[in-house]
C-alpha cells in the first residue's frame, strides 16, 4: 500500500522532465545530461502485531451481609439520693475530780523539861598567846630553785604535757654525721643535746613545732641558748601534728660554752602567755 503514492511520484517527476524537454527543443542549449536518481530505500516491513492478552476474569464482590441489631437499651435504675447526715452531739467536757490532798498528822506532844537550875559561874583564866614560828615557803616545782627533775612530766599550758629523757653533753660527732653540711661547734663550745618527749592533752590537734622555739638553756655564764647546732638527728621541730592523747618525741640541740656544760638548765619560755618552766638536765637534780 505504501507503493502506490512512490510510483506517483516517479512519474511526476518524469513528466515534468519530458516537458521541460520538449519546451527546450527549440532552443539550441542542449538538455542537461540525464543524471538517474538514486535508489530508493529498501522498505523495512512494520514489526509484527502482537495482540494484547486478555483482560483477567472478574470476580464478583462477596454478598453483603447485614450486621446484627444493637442489643436494646436497657436504662439505669432511677438514683435515689441518700439521707441527710446529722453529727451527733458532742460528749460533755470531762472535769477530773479535784486531786485528794491528806490532812497533816497533828503534832506529838512533847512535855515540857524539868527545869534544872544553872551551876555558879567560875570564870576561866585568860591563856597567853604564844605566837606561831613564820614558815619558810617552798618553791613550787618548775622554779629556777627547784626545777623539775630529770625524766619528770610537766604541764607547759596550751593542751602540752613535757619531760627531759636523755642528754648528750658532747653531740658534735652526731650532729656532723646527720648532715656533712653543718659546721662544726667553735672552738671553746661543744653541741649539747637534749631529747624531749611531750604528749598533748588538749582538744582537737595540735603541733610541738610552736613550742620548739621557747626550749631555751642557760649556765653558769647566765648567757641563754637557744637552738643552734643546725640540722640535727630527729629533730622535734618536724615532730608531726597530734590528736587528744597523742604522744611525740624529739632533739633539741644547743652550742653551748663547754664551761656551761655542767650547770646547764633548760627551761620553756612562753613569752607573753606564762611564768617559765624550768627543767634539770642531770639526773640527780
Amino acid at each position: 500500500m505504501s507503493g502506490s503514492p512512490l510510483r506517483a511520484s516517479l512519474v511526476l517527476i518524469v513528466l515534468t522532465f519530458m516537458v521541460a524537454g520538449g519546451l527546450a527543443c527549440g532552443s539550441s542549449t542542449p538538455l542537461p545530461t540525464y543524471t538517474p536518481l538514486a535508489p530508493l530505500a529498501t522498505h523495512t516491513l512494520a514489526a509484527t502485531y502482537t495482540p494484547l492478552a486478555p483482560l483477567p476474569t472478574h470476580t464478583p464482590a462477596a454478598t453483603y451481609t447485614p450486621l446484627a441489631p444493637l442489643p436494646t437499651h436497657t436504662p439505669l435504675p432511677t438514683h435515689t439520693p441518700a439521707a441527710t447526715y446529722t453529727p451527733l452531739a458532742p460528749l460533755a467536757t470531762y472535769t477530773p475530780a479535784p486531786t485528794y490532798t491528806p490532812l497533816a498528822p497533828l503534832p506529838t506532844h512533847t512535855p515540857a523539861a524539868t527545869y534544872t537550875p544553872l551551876p555558879t559561874y567560875t570564870p576561866v583564866p585568860t591563856a597567853t598567846h604564844t605566837p606561831l614560828p613564820t614558815a619558810t615557803p617552798t618553791p613550787s616545782v618548775g622554779t629556777r630553785e627547784r626545777p623539775v627533775p630529770f625524766g619528770a612530766s610537766m604541764r607547759l599550758g596550751n593542751g602540752w604535757e613535757m619531760a627531759l629523757v636523755e642528754v648528750v653533753q658532747n653531740a658534735a660527732t652526731l650532729v656532723l654525721e646527720e648532715n656533712r653540711f653543718n659546721d662544726p661547734p667553735q672552738e671553746g663550745n661543744q653541741f649539747y643535746m637534749a631529747t624531749v618527749r611531750a604528749k598533748y592533752l588538749g582538744d582537737g590537734s595540735a603541733s610541738f613545732a610552736s613550742l620548739t622555739t621557747p626550749l631555751k638553756a642557760v649556765g653558769q655564764s647566765a648567757v641563754i641558748y637557744t637552738d643552734s647546732c643546725g640540722v640535727i638527728p630527729n629533730d622535734l621541730f618536724f615532730a608531726p601534728e597530734v590528736f587528744t592523747g597523742g604522744e611525740i618525741s624529739g632533739n633539741v640541740c644547743w652550742e653551748i660554752a663547754s664551761t656551761d656544760a655542767e650547770s646547764l638548765e633548760m627551761f620553756f619560755d612562753p613569752w607573753l602567755t606564762g611564768e617559765r618552766i624550768w627543767f634539770a638536765l642531770v639526773p640527780d637534780a
